[in-house]
């Protein structure tokens, strides 16, 4: 592929994003807040959630329309397999997310939350069904991806630590976004796949998509909820599975196996606020914006599930 296609492909990867929020942005939250897709955010203000949504539809839709381009380039090998499971494997983890966004007992926090409930009251929470079929996603595309057993096992936890990762710090304003571009831009500063002029094209929808919904979410004007955070962790862990050596890939399967270890006996909103630089960092980008216009209107007497608390 010669640079100007690069460079026309790389300006669509970049724009197309930009277009989709523009025309569609409004529009659905205004949807989500007719069917009261909402919740209580910790400052008790009610906040249209589930918004995770758009990232898919704006990273996905820019996929496909690449995928069209590229067809017509005679010298570009797709790699089809990574690119089907990917589209596939991240349309099912935002669905779970979405499931569990507009589930009934969201109330229900961490590992053991969820499997106590399983244990004391017979019945299986929503959380619980999401790691469940997580998991077994995990483990679809690395049977798929690998050949080994050990090879299977270990990168099937991998990614499914990585789908429940940025959910675990989802807990704050903008929190989310801060956190997947972090690890993510450590990822592919990991890689040598991504030293590759091309292959920053795929690159360029999950920056830009993330930092869109990143000035919403930080505000307070939207939730990306579960269905977000667990897409932007589907594709933290998908690059991380398909792209980084094996000897990355431990350091960041030990670092994600101790943070989930650490989010079931410590609040990781105490432990940032009480520092002073990694509070400052949490509160960048967080002012409070004017509400988003919307027809729709919450009486005190619609309370309900969906109306609960980011803790």
């Amino acid at each position: 592929m010669n640079n100007s296609s690069i460079l026309l492909l790389s300006c669509i990867a970049i724009i197309l994003p930009l277009i989709l929020h523009d025309v569609f942005f409004l529009r659905g939250i205004k949807i989500l807040k007719r069917h009261e897709i909402v919740r209580l955010n910790y400052q008790e203000e009610l906040i249209p959630t589930g918004c995770g949504w758009f990232l898919f539809f704006y990273i996905t839709s820019t996929y496909l329309l690449l995928l069209l381009l590229w067809i017509f380039q005679a010298s570009v090998v797709i790699p089809w397999k990574f690119g089907v499971f990917f589209l596939c494997g991240s349309f099912a983890i935002a669905a779970l997310g979405w499931q569990d966004d507009c589930a009934h007992d969201k109330h229900i926090k961490g590992f053991r939350g969820h499997v106590g409930t399983l244990l004391t009251e017979r019945r299986m929470t929503s959380g619980f069904l999401k790691a469940w079929a997580g998991g077994n996603i995990s483990l679809i595309i690395c049977l798929a991806l690998y050949d080994t057993v050990l090879e299977v096992l270990f990168h099937t936890i991998l990614l499914a630590l990585s789908i429940n990762l940025i959910n675990l710090f989802d807990l704050r304003p903008g929190r989310a976004s801060k956190v997947f571009l972090s690890l993510f831009i450590l990822v592919l500063a990991s890689t040598p796949f991504f030293s590759v002029p091309v292959s920053w094209i795929m690159i360029y929808p999950i920056i830009c998509a993330t930092l869109l919904l990143f000035y919403h979410d930080a505000k307070r004007m939207v939730m990306l909820g579960d269905t977000g955070s667990n897409y932007l962790g589907f594709i933290l862990g998908y690059t991380l599975v398909c792209t980084t050596p094996f000897n990355i890939k431990i350091v960041f399967f030990l670092l994600f196996l101790i943070l989930h270890i650490l989010a079931e006996r410590y609040s990781f909103t105490t432990f940032i606020s009480n520092r002073p630089l990694l509070n400052r960092l949490d509160l960048l980008g967080g002012k409070k914006a004017p509400p988003i216009h919307s027809e729709a209107s919450y009486s005190s007497s619609s309370s309900g599930s969906r109306f609960m608390k980011r803790g």
